[in-house]
């Protein structure tokens, strides 16, 4: 027997153990969306667009204090810094929640756009930590007052006004 994904070997492992042999198919699908959607709930990733549009390999994964969003925005926040200050090699930068996406950061000419998903999302940007590159950031890009509760705009400054 030829197992073809780590799915199949999980089934198996799993029929074999609890001699479930015959199990319809349905019933190995069902449980390895479980399996699989448990673990993806918890996760925290964090992935680019590489210049051809590509996703990247995740940034960033972890379970480790899955149910507190400042921590994990305050780490999305520095790669955001590292983004903007072109420390990264990608076009766009997205913070997940297992299969939800909390952020989305681009630059659309010459402006930096951090959307939300949530007002919750937003504020957990204003609230969590915030590193070191926030004074790099700041000296390169002003915030811009835009009535949208969704999105936060930062103007990059011309050259003579960043130093």
């Amino acid at each position: 027997m030829v197992l073809t994904s780590i799915f199949e070997k999980i089934y198996a492992t799993t029929t074999v153990a609890n001699k479930h042999v015959g199990v319809p198919i349905i019933k190995k699908c069902d449980y390895l969306n479980t399996w699989a959607n448990n673990k993806m709930g918890q996760t925290w990733f964090m992935y680019g667009r590489d210049k051809q549009d590509k996703w990247t390999e995740p940034l960033y994964n972890t379970v480790a204090q899955a149910s507190d969003v400042e921590f994990h925005m305050g780490r999305f926040k520095h790669k955001v810094f590292e983004f903007a200050l072109d420390e990264l090699d990608i076009i766009k930068l997205y913070l997940y929640h297992g299969w939800t996406r909390y952020a989305k950061v681009w630059f659309q000419e010459d402006t930096l756009k951090i959307q939300f998903l949530s007002v919750a999302a937003k504020e957990a940007w204003h609230n969590c930590k915030r590193s070191k590159k926030g004074q790099k950031f700041d000296k390169k890009y002003t915030p811009i007052a835009v009535a949208d509760e969704w999105i936060l705009y930062f103007k990059r400054n011309p050259p003579d006004l960043e130093d």
